[in-house]
């Protein structure tokens, strides 16, 4: 279900900006959907990264049931709750078959970076398959010790170091497929993509 969604999306800025190049930065569960869209569409994939965002609760209340949703314990539970009833699965086996974000990863062909910190609380560093970053050259892990779930604050009041970090990832990213750079990966010549 959303794999439609970023496709138009996708078309439609196409369509209004034909010549522009197009980045897109996910968080949390949009990136569980962005690694689902480029694993399928593969080198036709028309961006290097991508969000999607959730609507708030009050939105989601004809689709899903909140207060049980916000009674949930256990990521299985949540998952349960929420995308199962959202997308129609019968079951999380049936949910993790069809959405999990791994399954088309041979076909991503644009450069990713990661972020994750070691102290996630919500993701241990035991459940990333750091295997990839050794094995796709197009994959890239930063992973600092502290920054928790996504914060990666220098201080309270300040933004967080990750966005600046990402921006600069993606402006080299663009410098470099502009100049259409080639790579030498000691199997076949790649061309840098976008």
């Amino acid at each position: 279900m959303v794999i439609p969604q970023i496709s138009g999306k996708l078309l439609n800025t196409q369509c209004k900006y034909p010549k522009a190049l197009v980045t897109c930065v996910s968080y949390g569960t949009g990136s569980e959907c962005l690694l689902l869209y480029l694993g399928e569409f593969g080198s036709s994939a028309q961006i290097s990264a991508g969000r999607v965002v959730w609507k708030h609760a009050k939105a989601l209340t004809k689709i899903i049931d909140v207060p049980k949703a916000l009674k949930a314990w256990t990521y299985k539970q949540f998952d349960e709750a929420v995308f199962c009833q959202m997308y129609g699965y019968s079951d999380l086996e049936e949910f993790w078959d069809r959405n999990n974000p791994l399954r088309d990863v041979d076909d991503i062909s644009v450069p990713l970076l990661f972020i994750s910190s070691e102290d996630d609380p919500l993701h241990s560093n035991k459940h990333i398959p750091l295997d990839l970053f050794k094995y796709y050259p197009n994959f890239f892990m930063l992973m600092p010790k502290y920054g928790g779930h996504g914060g990666f604050l220098d201080d309270i009041a300040a933004l967080s170091w990750a966005d600046r970090v990402v921006i600069d990832y993606l402006e080299a990213i663009l410098e470099f497929t502009m100049k259409g750079y080639t790579i030498n990966y000691n199997k076949s010549p790649a061309r840098s993509t976008i």
